[in-house]
């Protein structure tokens, strides 16, 4: 994870309140750093990834995602 997006996701968690809300993180294997520590006071967090690896919840194509 580069540390511009680290930090630029830190200033917009400051900013908005995340608390009660859930977390999916599309492309989440931990390969050089990741946002899950970002999020420990959500509601859920699951990451998804095309394949196993750190910080895969659940593996699975995101194409295939379908939301109400």
């Amino acid at each position: 994870m580069h540390q511009s997006v680290m930090e630029w996701l830190s200033e917009k968690i400051r900013f908005y309140d995340f608390t009660d809300q859930k977390i999916l993180e599309v492309g989440s294997m931990d390969i050089n750093g990741t946002v899950r520590p970002l999020f420990l006071n959500v509601k859920s967090y699951i990451g998804i990834d095309f394949r196993e690896g750190p910080n895969v919840d659940l593996v699975m194509n995101a194409h295939h995602l379908e939301f109400p």
